[in-house]
């Protein structure tokens, strides 16, 4: 077989499509966790059964809006959907008109009369994008400390002749592999192969903390709590102005939606058996639980 015929055999290989496939694995697995983060920051209370809490944090996440409505033949069932404005929105770029939209086919006309709009945040952006950018970030860091550990794990090249290609290869595979590197010869064609170190320092703390601050990004782009990685000895009003811009960043997607949940509530209080809240998410029940059993 030629060499070029061998070049081309190794770019199709299935080792290579197996690493693409891999890394965009890791692409979506910090993806994943992301999302996890972003759909669980808030806990709607009061929010009627035939709305779903899932769906509507899932819609302003990839929409940066949604609607709260009920169908004119149904007044006060309300429903939580994407929503699809029509015409030319009023002095303060509120839509007059929109439509309650889902994927079997659901529509229906919506107004004030029967209905809100509700906001991702309070530019009415989504942040899905900011998600992907952050995800193919970690991916990268991710990735690299990988590459870079495994040149630890191999500090050196394979110089030797072109007719022993196939030999060095089978070298590498066995080290990579945690095995013996054992070549055996005729005795007269000898193998004569020249190891060259690369010299490549380690950097994993590096990588690592480069990780820990993205994540920490991530968290103040999402409104939650969080301080500077490894920032040791601080005093109260340092870590407070730390925490400042995340609290703002948090209270902005807050203010939101509870101005759907002041509108719901102002125009039809008629039709809901309790005031509609939007809270920041947290796990009170475990603490009462913890606070009522665990007293000894």
């Amino acid at each position: 077989m030629s060499r070029k015929k061998r070049r081309k055999n190794k770019c199709s290989s299935d080792l290579y499509w197996q690493s693409a496939d891999y890394t965009e694995r890791i692409f979506w697995m910090f993806k994943k966790q992301i999302i996890r983060l972003a759909i669980s920051r808030f806990k709607w209370v009061g929010l009627p059964a035939t709305c779903d809490k899932r769906y509507l944090e899932f819609t302003l996440l990839f929409e940066g809006q949604a609607t709260i409505a009920f169908p004119k033949k149904q007044p006060g069932i309300f429903y939580s959907t994407k929503a699809v404005t029509r015409g030319r929105p009023n002095v303060y770029d509120n839509p007059s008109s929109w439509d309650s939209f889902g994927n079997n086919n659901w529509r229906f006309r919506v107004n004030p009369k029967n209905g809100v709009m509700v906001y991702e945040n309070l530019e009415r952006m989504p942040v899905w994008d900011l998600i992907d950018i952050y995800a193919r970030e970690l991916t990268d860091l991710f990735r690299t400390r990988q590459i870079n550990r495994f040149h630890q794990k191999i500090p050196m090249l394979l110089k030797g002749d072109q007719t022993k290609e196939f030999d060095m290869l089978n070298i590498f595979k066995n080290i990579s592999g945690y095995e013996p590197a054992v070549i055996t010869t005729n005795g007269i064609d000898l193998i004569d192969i020249e190891a060259i170190k690369t010299g490549i320092p380690f950097i994993g703390a590096e990588l690592h903390d480069d990780m820990m601050s993205t994540w920490n990004d991530i968290y103040t782009m999402l409104g939650i709590s969080n301080i500077p990685y490894k920032s040791e000895r601080q005093i109260e009003s340092e870590v407070r102005s730390y925490k400042a811009p995340t609290t703002l960043i948090a209270l902005n997607s807050l203010d939101a939606r509870r101005e759907a949940c002041d509108k719901l509530n102002t125009r039809f209080s008629q039709f809901l058996n309790e005031p509609i809240r939007c809270v920041w998410n947290e796990d009170i029940e475990s603490t009462n639980y913890n606070a009522a059993n665990n007293i000894e």
